[in-house]
């Protein structure tokens, strides 16, 4: 009983670690577009991912309870408020990145708006 007890508590620790190596969202596109109003430069920087399909759930598939199991706990990009903000904090940390290469903001800049779409998140703001 003792030697088998090692190979039962691998066994139950791989099914445990084994996480999905899939993004939950892949970025497909980007977009920076500058304006200048009244002396003051602007900005909007758009984020864009690749919907993900839905999910194809009939009565009369036979699904293995591990299969049923890892559907339940993938999250849906559309539907997971925190996998939208983890996009937020990624095009934030983008726009600086453009910012800095195009030198459209030498000082500083401030974000000022962030307005949501299905598959997207632009980020609007002004330099200072």
């Amino acid at each position: 009983m003792n030697k088998g007890l090692p190979i039962i508590l691998l066994v139950l620790l791989s099914g445990c670690v084994s996480k999905s190596d899939v993004p939950a969202y892949e970025i497909n596109n980007e977009k920076f577009i500058a304006s200048t109003e009244n002396k003051e430069k602007q900005f909007s920087y758009i984020v864009s991912v690749k919907p993900t399909g839905a999910v194809d759930l009939t009565l009369t598939k036979n699904m293995s309870r591990s299969a049923y199991k890892k559907l339940l706990l993938t999250e849906s990009f559309s539907d997971s408020g925190a996998l939208k903000l983890e996009l937020e904090d990624k095009a934030a940390n983008m726009l600086e990145k453009e910012l800095k290469k195009r030198r459209y903001c030498p000082k500083s800049h401030s974000i000022d708006d962030v307005v949501w779409r299905e598959y997207s998140v632009k980020l609007s703001g002004h330099c200072l």
